[in-house]
């Protein structure tokens, strides 16, 4: 199983960054405009950037791949013509002589 995106993994890093930066710009200020206790104010702002970083994350199109190696035993197959069609078409003198 692998993760793979159309983008670059290495992009991954900079989503979270971008979830922490939005969720810190938002929240600095907001204990003394709403009176908030820091329970609430950690909690809104780990959540805002969970869902910012996965957010910006799905933007990278992700994709699992899973492979899955099956192998079987070959088979073989022999098969004879032996009808009458074969002795019908007038170009098999070989055979008729046979």
């Amino acid at each position: 199983m692998s993760l793979t995106t159309s983008y670059s993994l290495w992009l991954t890093p900079l989503c979270i960054a971008l979830g922490v930066l939005c969720a810190w710009l938002l929240y600095r200020r907001t204990r003394e405009k709403n009176g908030w206790s820091a329970a609430v104010q950690w909690t809104l702002a780990i959540a805002r950037a969970i869902v910012i970083a996965l957010l910006a994350f799905f933007l990278l199109e992700p994709m699992v791949r899973i492979f899955l190696r099956e192998v079987r035993k070959p088979i073989i197959v022999l098969a004879h013509d032996g009808s009458s069609s074969l002795l019908a078409t007038g170009d098999t003198a070989a055979l008729r002589g046979a």
